[in-house]
């Protein structure tokens, strides 16, 4: 009863805080010391503490040392707690049954032999025996008297220094608890190994058995390297080359020697590679799954199963590898999965033919195998070598590529099957490719045989390559142009040429050495081209394939059938002779119906208006795709043709025929003479080009279209305008005067791009044909045209009266303008189809051109003398409205004569303005101004006519009175307003009859009244 008041009132006491019993400090030293065997341990004080209500009472020393035999600290610890049996303390006995270690830091060391010792300030105690004995009393058998029975670490800091691999590992936060058993002990350690960029959680459980001294582990590990733990142990060096991070389970039985028995283990893994000593490379995986044992006194690895994930794959298998005295070996079977080919080298068993790996590797790329299988045996040979390797494998692949002639393109995309022994490689290719982006070559590999034997002889080696492929015919020249081949060069023809697809059969005997020629190869080609193109020299026509059928042998290629142009079917014959060094080896015949539009899209002008078709028939000689010379004839009967500009036109089922021939210049092939004959056109001609195939000149001697009758001379100089030479019996100039009624009234678009259109012309005819076929005699005439526009332009002939005429325009110069001249306006008037009702007369127009090209200002006058109008149907529908019919009459009769008749124009933007027009005779004047036309044919003039026009204007010359009574200069003093509105097609005019009645200046107030009583009869004709 007085132990338990006395532990009581300790414990009470401990709870208010630490009690230090240092009078204990050498008694418990004398007791920790009796356990140990030649070390000691020092400590500075001793307190009891109170523990919580887990551990109650603690005793615990502050700055433990602990010192080997030498006297030399080896671990120092800031505090230990101790536990001892109150009972037995208080008899004296201070023996410790228990040990904690809080938050300690320990350092070891393990040395080159794998014995372990305490570190501190980089020494390493020689002291080997610390450790083991402290495990060693925690491990003993219980006895009498009150011994250590359990050791615990807290948080620990573990910091271990591998001088055998030169490597430091650190185990932080580690729990360690040992506790004695009565069969034995019983041992859980957690926490996470740390090493240079690796790291690993580890929960450990062991078991000791005393009896049979055995110790039972259990470990369950996240992210370990197995190379991690083959360096600490160093006897596991199978698992040295397994370095990725593992995660499982892992169950050995071990000794307290440290011998291990049989290790199991179901792992895990995660992105690493795996190097074995029965493979030729490391294997980078992306993931694994082990199950298996390993035996470490028989140096057995067992894996069932064991499936690795390999970029992109996975590989399925068992096996068992060994090392032992006699060296290394095992036997795997293995079933793979989409494992890419660049992987197999890294697979390949060590020592397995090695000039078969060689080949594979070098010659077998991309892809990879869909399904295969594998065994390996390797049997040990001597210690220390590698061991004797066979095997055998067969798969199924896809995306392989394959090199069986370097440099000839490989096989690419293959899909198809292959078996590999040490002796031979058998290749079966269902389907497969043969690329080269820098010809454009791609065929299609239908089906391909390949064998290489005697892989395992150190003779000359032979592809036996029987290939079905279907390529175009570029591609098959290309395929047997590539060296050592070289045969299309040889046959003289170029892959370019010629296109189209075929169904092709062929043999290579090809031997496997560096240096080939063509004498080396044994081959044999057979090939049906069910279409075909040809492609150079025709780039312009659009070849596309067609049906042919071709045969090729070393004589040269003979072929015919059906190919299009331009999408228009054509029927072809093509004959080509090899070895033919000199003359035209090659000879092309084509016949084709081609419609109008694609004549159109050929380059026929917008000029000439053509429907139907055209029968073409051309033949082309020349050596391979260069051509030297060619005829083309087009019969033209089943078409409609038209010629609007010069109004000629022909209609389907009239004859018509196009004859040209053609020569090879230095631009290519050009027309150089031609032909052409229908109904009311004969043309013939001569064309020549430059040595760039720029049109040079066109000699057109006969140009014969209805009543045209001329020769042309077109000539294009270097950097020079087009020279056009016209001359000849007569030019009817009626379809460029009347063919376009509006083009005057449309104004010029601002954002019309200017051509570049630049020639001069000289143009010198006995006739020229105006409109209502009146006839100019001896017209010369020279034009200048710039950006599609006439700049400059003189014209002169002789009217039908007799009377010349001058035409000057130009835009260039200090003063650019257009002056009209002539002795007889009237006759002018109607050449030009203007006015039929003006005769005789002195006309000239003098205008001023100013503004840019789409924006012209024309400002000028026109002055005429001494002419007369008669039978004008507006001027008798305004003399009718007047009531002026005496000079009706004069004006069906002889006409009214007028003495001058002068007024300003403003011409620009489709719109002319008439400014102050005045035209004077005895019998009538008149006055106007307005709106000719604008870009709607819209009319809006306004004038006076003054009848007795001498007479009525004597009043002007009385001061004030006669200015006030006549209404202004020039109107007289009886005169009638009038005004003309509509179109120029349908003009309107209108009178206000009552301004002939009224003074002059009262006849602005009548015309506001008589604005709504416009009287208006049907439009006559100007």
């Amino acid at each position: 009863m007085s132990i338990v008041v006395t532990l009581s009132l300790i414990a009470g006491r401990a709870m208010l805080g630490p009690i230090r019993v240092d009078f204990l400090r050498p008694i418990m030293e004398r007791s920790l010391n009796a356990q140990l065997d030649g070390q000691t341990v020092e400590f500075s004080h001793t307190v009891v503490v109170w523990g919580g209500w887990r551990r109650a009472l603690d005793i615990r020393v502050t700055d433990v040392a602990l010192k080997d035999r030498q006297g030399l600290p080896v671990v120092t610890l800031p505090q230990v707690a101790v536990g001892i049996n109150p009972v037995a303390m208080l008899t004296g006995n201070f023996s410790p049954r228990r040990i904690d270690l809080f938050s300690p830091t320990i350092q070891l060391s393990r040395r080159a032999d794998g014995s372990f010792g305490f570190r501190r300030d980089n020494r390493v105690s020689e002291d080997s025996e610390l450790v083991r004995q402290l495990l060693e009393k925690v491990l003993a058998a219980p006895s009498a008297k009150d011994e250590l029975r359990r050791l615990v670490i807290e948080d620990a800091l573990l910091d271990i220094d591998d001088l055998a691999h030169e490597e430091n590992w650190r185990v932080v936060g580690t729990t360690l608890d040992i506790r004695r058993t009565n069969d034995g002990a019983r041992a859980t350690l957690t926490g996470t190994l740390k090493g240079v960029q690796r790291q690993t959680s580890f929960n450990l459980r062991a078991d000791f058995d005393r009896a049979s001294g055995k110790i039972d582990v259990s470990l369950d590990v996240a992210g370990a390297r197995p190379a991690m733990f083959a360096r600490p142990t160093g006897d596991l060096t199978v698992l040295r080359g397994w370095d990725l991070p593992v995660s499982g389970k892992v169950s050995m039985t071990a000794r307290t020697d440290g011998r291990v028995g049989r290790v199991d283990f179901s792992l895990t893994a995660d992105k690493g590679t795996i190097a074995i000593p029965a493979l030729a490379g490391p294997v980078a995986v992306t993931g694994a799954v082990l199950k298996g044992n390993l035996d470490r006194q028989s140096g057995r690895l067992t894996f069932a199963p064991m499936r690795l994930a390999v970029a992109g794959g996975a590989i399925e298998g068992k096996g068992v590898l060994f090392t032992g005295t006699s060296g290394q070996g095992g036997e795997i079977d293995v079933t793979i999965r989409d494992i890419p080919f660049a992987t197999v080298a890294a697979l390949w068993p060590t020592g397995v033919k090695t000039n078969t790996r060689g080949w594979f590797e070098r010659n077998v790329k991309a892809g990879h195998i869909t399904v295969g299988t594998v065994r390996v045996q390797a049997e040990p040979t001597v210690a220390d070598a590698p061991p004797r390797v066979d095997f055998s494998l067969g798969f199924e692949f896809e995306g392989m590529e394959a090199h069986y002639l370097r440099p000839v393109p490989p096989i690419t995309d293959g899909r198809g099957r292959a078996s590999l022994t040490p002796a031979a490689f058998e290749l079966w290719v269902d389907r497969g490719r043969i690329v080269d982006p820098a010809t454009d070559m791609d065929i299609d590999v239908v089906g391909l045989y390949g064998l290489i034997d005697h892989l395992d002889k150190p003779t000359m080696h032979e592809a036996d390559i029987t290939l079905a492929a279907a390529m175009s015919v570029p591609e098959l020249l290309t395929l047997l142009d590539y060296k050592p081949l070289g045969y299309t060069t040889a046959f003289g023809v170029t892959p370019q040429a010629l296109g189209g697809n075929a169904r092709v059969k062929a043999r290579f005997r090809i031997p496997l050495i560096t240096k080939l020629t063509m004498r080396d190869v044994q081959y044999g080609a057979w090939l049906t081209a069910d279409e075909f193109l040809l492609r150079e020299g025709f780039d312009d026509w659009e070849p596309a394939p067609g049906t042919l059928t071709l045969v090729l042998d070393p004589s040269g290629v003979r072929a015919n059938g059906q190919l299009s142009f331009l999408g228009q079917p054509v029927d072809v014959d093509w004959t080509e002779r090899f070895g033919i060094r000199d003359g035209t080896p090659t000879l092309y015949r084509g016949r084709a119906m081609v419609p109008a539009e694609l004549l159109r899209r050929k380059g026929l002008p917008e000029a000439i208006e053509m429907t139907g078709a055209a029968r073409i028939d051309v033949e082309l000689a020349g050596k391979g795709t260069k051509i030297t010379q060619g005829t083309l004839v087009a019969d033209l009967a089943g078409a409609a043709l038209g010629f609007p500009l010069l109004e000629w036109s022909k209609p389907a089922g009239k004859p018509g025929t196009l004859k040209a021939s053609m020569a090879t210049e230095t631009g290519g092939l050009r027309p150089n003479a031609f032909t052409v004959t229908m109904p009311d056109l004969d043309l013939a001609g001569r064309l020549s080009f430059t040595d760039t195939g720029d049109f040079a000149s066109a000699d057109l001697s006969r140009f014969k279209v209805l009543e045209t009758d001329i020769s042309v001379l077109a000539t294009q100089p270097a950097n020079e305008p087009l020279d056009l030479k016209i001359s000849g019996r007569q030019i009817d100039l009626r379809p460029f005067l009347e063919g376009d009624d509006d083009a005057e009234a449309r104004p010029a678009q601002e954002d019309e791009e200017p051509s570049d259109f630049a020639a001069t012309a000289d143009v010198d005819v006995d006739t020229a044909i105006a409109p209502k076929g009146v006839p100019i005699r001896d017209m010369d005439a020279s034009l200048r045209i710039a950006e599609g526009e006439l700049v400059d332009g003189r014209i002169h002939g002789i009217l039908r009266s007799g009377k010349p005429v001058s035409i000057d325009y130009s835009l260039q110069g200090d003063k650019p303008g257009l002056d009209v001249k002539t002795e007889d306006g009237g006759e002018l008037l109607r050449t030009l189809g203007m006015l039929n009702g003006v005769t005789g007369g002195q006309l000239s127009l003098s205008a001023r051109i100013s503004g840019e090209r789409g924006k012209r200002h024309t400002v000028g006058m026109i002055t005429a003398r001494d002419f007369r109008i008669k039978d004008s149907p507006m001027m008798a529908q305004l003399l009718t409205l007047g009531s002026l019919s005496g000079l009706r009459d004069i004006l069906t009769g002889d006409g009214i004569g007028f003495d001058r008749f002068d007024v300003d124009f403003d011409l620009g933007e489709g719109t002319l303005l008439l400014k102050d027009g005045r035209g004077m005779g005895s019998q009538l004047g008149v006055r106007m101004s307005g709106r000719l036309y604008d870009g709607q044919k819209k009319l809006d003039i306004q004038g006076t006519l003054a009848p007795a026009y001498t007479l009525n204007t004597v009043l002007d010359y009385v001061p004030v009175v006669g200015s006030m009574l006549s209404g202004g200069e020039n109107e007289g003093l009886i005169a009638i307003r009038f005004s003309v509105g509509g179109t120029t097609d349908k003009p309107d005019v209108s009178v206000n009859p009552l301004s002939a009645l009224t003074p002059g200046f009262l006849r602005g107030i009548f015309d506001v009244f008589s604005q709504g009583e416009k009287k208006t009869e049907k439009p006559a004709t100007p």
